[in-house]
């Protein structure tokens, strides 16, 4: 889906009645504005940042990580397999390189 159509309000609501969500993303503009999002649509519960802690992981319903983060091996093995019951993976499309002359 193209920016700008709501897909992470869809999310949100989608989302609403899990506890335990993971939202990640490859830029963190993006995981501010997702976190803002959930908040106005859940209105309960705690939205944190990772980047915020390792405390984020037990308090948080709803907890937005960078990608590159999250796929670390020291990181993946503080989380059991079943921790989370909903993932969100927003996908972005690469920029084209400059052509070369």
């Amino acid at each position: 889906m193209p920016t700008g159509l709501g897909k992470i309000h869809l999310a949100a609501f989608d989302s609403s009645k899990y506890q335990k969500v993971l939202f990640l993303a490859h830029r963190k503009k993006i995981l501010r504005q997702a976190r803002n999002v959930f908040d106005e649509v859940r209105g309960f519960g705690k939205q944190l940042l990772f980047s915020e802690g390792w405390y984020t992981k037990d308090i948080a319903n709803c907890l937005f990580a960078i990608v590159q983060k999250m796929s670390r091996k020291n990181v993946l093995e503080r989380f059991e397999k079943d921790f989370f019951d909903y993932i969100i993976v927003d996908s972005i499309t690469p920029k084209p390189k400059a052509m070369k002359r």
